[in-house]
């Protein structure tokens, strides 16, 4: 899949397409979305040191596990100070497995402006009366890291037995 071109927004997030994010960046600016990263207590806040359309991918912006483990329980149980209709849409963009015994919703990442890039894969397995929320941060040193991050979580969330 290419970035190229005019994508719908479920085919961007599915397959981070940075210059799509960025032209919607843009469009937004950068005081509206200062604004909405402290409205939403997202990450550290600091969005202002790098450009509008770059922030998440340069500058002194971060989030830990812990805080996207709490923004991403925040998303589940529909407790952010967006539209209902905003937030199943994002919850339906996430899911990436579902069968007769789990959703999975879940999202890669990859900041390789950093030294050792960072790459995550950050999201819920939800089943019937059980939810396991997960953030796994990797420090990415080689192309087999950014690959491995899925395989990676899938394993521990196996062993925790999130998907039974």
């Amino acid at each position: 899949m290419t970035c190229e071109g005019d994508l719908a927004l479920r085919s961007a997030f599915r397959n981070s397409c940075i210059p799509i994010y960025q032209q919607i960046a843009r469009q937004v600016g950068a005081e509206a979305y200062r604004a909405a990263v402290r409205t939403l207590r997202y990450g550290n806040r600091h969005v202002s040191t790098a450009p509008v359309d770059a922030f998440w991918l340069q500058g002194a912006f971060a989030i830990s596990a812990r805080e996207q483990v709490d923004f991403l329980e925040r998303l589940r149980r529909g407790d952010l100070p967006v539209s209902r209709h905003a937030m199943s849409e994002v919850r339906s963009m996430m899911v990436v497995d579902d069968n007769a015994g789990f959703t999975l919703r879940a999202k890669t990442g990859y900041v390789f402006s950093t030294t050792p890039a960072r790459g995550w894969w950050v999201g819920w397995v939800q089943r019937p009366g059980s939810v396991s929320t997960f953030a796994l941060n990797l420090d990415i040193t080689t192309s087999a890291h950014a690959a491995a991050r899925v395989e990676i979580g899938t394993r521990i969330l196996t062993a925790l037995n999130a998907f039974q």
